[in-house]
């Protein structure tokens, strides 16, 4: 927890400055938080860890919207599709200056001055129950475990019919698995610590794949969603259909 909140505030001042890779980190750090909240559920108490859960969502949320405009106009920069594609690049871009703006507004507030304090205090003084007396050889494999499950329900459910909405569903697990896995295994042990890592590893493979997928079905929909506000603009519609088209080939 200390970790993720030093990571959280080194890249603050990169975030203030409209970094992309300082706001990527940050958010990071501030998900991070929140899934160590809420693996580690029973060692701390509901009342202390929800309200900070809480904040860091609204954290995370106002990050995460300059982030995914961040990484759709570097897509659309990098595709070669021509110059059809420009009305897209201004509406991306003002939205971007948008939230942008947003997130100054709320690095600003008191409400995140409150949360860095709350985060401190994470750090240095947690609330715990009496679950937390419990070895850590004992209890942390068993709640890392319990990531498992939902990670492996939602690879199951793309067996059936599989949809963007379930892929992203599995991402999302997958990266709750690693997190959870890369924060006990310092606590493991030389046998299980190892394992542990490991098979962090190995989630933030399937996370990476997938995350790779969810950009380009967020890119698709907002070109859909621009390409029906454009039904009579031909060199739009032919450069977004030549950028679906190397997409797919990919």
């Amino acid at each position: 927890m200390a970790t993720a909140v030093h990571r959280l505030m080194v890249h603050d001042p990169h975030a203030r400055l409209h970094d992309a890779e300082g706001i990527h980190q940050m958010r990071v750090s501030a998900r991070r938080l929140r899934g160590y909240l809420r693996t580690f559920a029973s060692l701390v108490e509901p009342e202390w860890s929800d309200g900070i859960t809480r904040e860091l969502r609204w954290l995370a949320r106002a990050l995460g919207v300059v982030r995914d405009l961040d990484v759709l106009l570097a897509k659309l920069r990098d595709a070669d599709v021509g110059e059809g594609i420009a009305p897209m690049l201004e509406v991306l871009e003002e939205r971007q200056s948008a939230a942008r703006r947003a997130l100054d507004k709320a690095l600003r507030s008191d409400r995140y001055i409150a949360l860095l304090e709350r985060l401190i205090e994470v750090a240095n003084a947690p609330s715990l129950t009496e679950a937390s007396s419990e070895p850590c050889r004992l209890a942390l494999p068993r709640l890392v475990a319990e990531t498992w499950t939902p990670l492996s329900d939602a690879v199951r459910e793309l067996d059936g019919a599989p949809t963007d909405d379930g892929y992203h569903q599995a991402r999302i697990q997958a990266k709750r698995a690693r997190y959870a896995a890369e924060a006990a295994a310092p606590c493991l042990g030389r046998r299980a610590g190892p394992d542990a890592l490991r098979f962090a590893q190995h989630a933030e493979e399937v996370q990476n794949v997938l995350g790779t997928r969810q950009d380009s079905v967020v890119l698709r929909q907002a070109l859909l969603e621009e390409a029906a506000q454009r039904t009579d603009d031909g060199p739009f519609n032919l450069a977004r259909a030549g950028l679906s088209g190397a997409r797919t080939n990919r």
